[in-house]
């Protein structure tokens, strides 16, 4: 996307690139180097640099880097890593991720971040996958399983917004961007709990990208972010009953929206206590 910025500071929201990417020095999946902010934006690019400040979303960068992620795999030689090869100077990374794998031959190879220097914030609820990466270190950021980035619980237990940012489907997909789903999360889910039953409600999902609903999917589970498909009901019903559950004990739930284009990510998750 970007080479080279040649202002002093840039804004670069809502982008993505893909492909394959190579270069020497400061080279990535979509800024090679730059400074200012970039954010909601990923690159599912390869990036292969035969030098230094390689990354799978940003070779070189200074300023911020907020609810982006990198797939691709990256290959360099020094300041490697699946998001920023290089981050400088003052400013944080937050809310972002990668999985790629990663390969350098210098010090400084990370999963997440290579290197940072200068007055650098945090980088803070921030992770990247220590299996796919084959990396277990990083200048920053927090190395989880496969199986933990595919988990909901491990964002929203560091704050990630999945109610118009982010969307998952648990167990099953990283995170990605709500705005790329082809069908929306059922809404306003909302839960009553009486003695021997649970009572879910919802309204229908904002967008279902131009074809009919089809049935809405009920997951229930005993933890967080541990959902498992439980029922299934037709387009036409948004109220479900639960007369299965046992008093005493806490149950989690989500919902989805299913038709042609497939099924949403899951809205936001609900528990009660029947009693």
């Amino acid at each position: 996307l970007v080479e080279y910025s040649h202002s002093s500071y840039v804004v670069i929201i809502g982008s993505s690139a893909s492909g394959t990417i190579k270069g020497k020095n400061n080279v990535g999946g979509l800024v090679g180097q730059g400074s200012g902010v970039i954010a909601e934006s990923y690159s599912t690019a390869d990036v292969h640099g035969t030098g230094d400040h390689v990354g799978g979303l940003v070779g070189y960068w200074q300023g911020g880097i907020y609810n982006s992620y990198a797939t691709g795999d990256v290959t360099g030689n020094d300041n490697v890593s699946g998001l920023v090869g290089s981050f400088h100077h003052s400013g944080t990374i937050s809310n972002c991720y990668s999985t790629g794998k990663v390969t350098g031959t210098g010090d400084h190879v990370g999963g997440l971040v290579g290197i940072t220097r200068g007055p650098v914030g945090p980088v803070s609820f921030s992770f990247w996958d220590v299996e796919t990466s084959g990396q277990t270190k990083s200048a920053g950021g927090a190395g989880r399983t496969t199986s933990e980035m595919k988990t909901r619980s491990t964002f929203t237990n560091a704050g990630w917004d999945f109610d118009d940012v982010w969307a998952i489907r648990n167990k099953l997909t990283y995170p990605f961007f709500l705005r790329d789903a082809p069908i929306g999360p059922p809404r306003n889910l909302d839960i009553v709990s009486r003695d021997g039953f649970v009572r879910l409600t919802w309204d229908p999902p904002s967008f279902d990208g131009g074809a009919q609903l089809e049935e809405y999917r009920i997951y229930r589970g005993l933890s967080s972010g541990e959902t498992e498909l439980f029922a299934v009901v037709d387009d036409d019903t948004t109220i479900y009953n639960d007369t299965t559950v046992q008093n005493g004990i806490r149950y989690y739930y989500n919902v989805t929206a299913v038709n042609s284009l497939g099924e949403s990510p899951s809205g936001a998750e609900v528990s009660a206590i029947p009693l």
